[in-house]
């Protein structure tokens, strides 16, 4: 499986409250919510290699974009919220019939795509080019900072909040 992230409330204590307005450093990287110059993507480009990945897609981002040296950051009120559930739409993969072949083929480029970011988490493994992890700081760096092992899949019990205290 794929380690995966949700956001939590940290404190219930507003902005306009405590008067710090600025922006919390943090690990993860939300696909769905960010904000950077367009340079990011020219550095850290999406994976096309990573085929019919869900989960594991912001990971890959989040450790590709921290050994390039940028630093993620997360405001400190909500600002968004999302319908987790999906019994109200339908999705792709429900719209979409496969032939037996098709879904094999789609399971293996999946799991390929997983064990492929699992490497990049275990340490500047399963790269398209040399230079995509960046070299200003390692996998390793990011796992500690976040406080996940991902050789042993551990977490530790100070890192539930992914380095947000």
């Amino acid at each position: 499986g794929m380690l995966r992230q949700k956001g939590r409330l940290l404190s219930s204590t507003s902005t306009s409250s405590t008067g710090d307005a600025r922006p919390i450093p943090c690990y993860l990287y939300a696909a769905g919510f960010n904000f950077a110059r367009c340079n990011v993507i020219q550095d850290c480009p999406y994976d096309g290699e990573l085929r019919h990945l869900f989960f594991g897609e912001e990971m890959s981002m989040a450790v590709r974009l921290y050994c390039n040296g940028y630093d993620l950051y997360a405001p400190r009120e909500s600002v968004v919220y999302h319908l987790w559930s999906r019994t109200h739409r339908p999705t792709s993969s429900s719209t979409h019939s496969l032939s037996k072949e098709e879904e094999r083929e789609k399971d293996e480029q999946k799991r390929a795509s997983h064990e492929k970011v699992l490497n990049q988490l275990r340490d500047n493994q399963g790269l398209t080019r040399n230079d995509e992890h960046g070299t200003l700081r390692s996998a390793s760096q990011f796992a500690t900072a976040l406080g996940v092992n991902f050789l042993n899949q551990s977490i530790r019990p100070d890192a539930e909040l992914g380095g947000l205290s």
